[in-house]
C-alpha cells in the first residue's frame, strides 16, 4: 500500500479552488489504496 503523506493535526497548504490556504489536517482516510484528507481551513468557520 501506498504510504501516508500527511498526518493528523499536522498543518498544510491546501487549496480551496485556485487559492491557498493555511490548513490543519483533521482526519486522514485510505479507500481504495487511494489517501483522503479532510481538513480545516485556520481562520474560518467550523462549519
Amino acid at each position: 500500500g501506498s504510504a501516508v503523506s500527511f498526518t493528523e493535526g499536522e498543518k498544510v497548504l491546501a487549496y480551496h479552488g485556485p487559492l491557498l490556504y493555511e490548513a490543519k489536517v483533521q482526519k486522514t482516510e485510505n479507500r481504495e489504496d487511494e489517501w483522503r484528507y479532510f481538513v480545516h481551513y485556520l481562520g474560518w468557520n467550523k462549519k
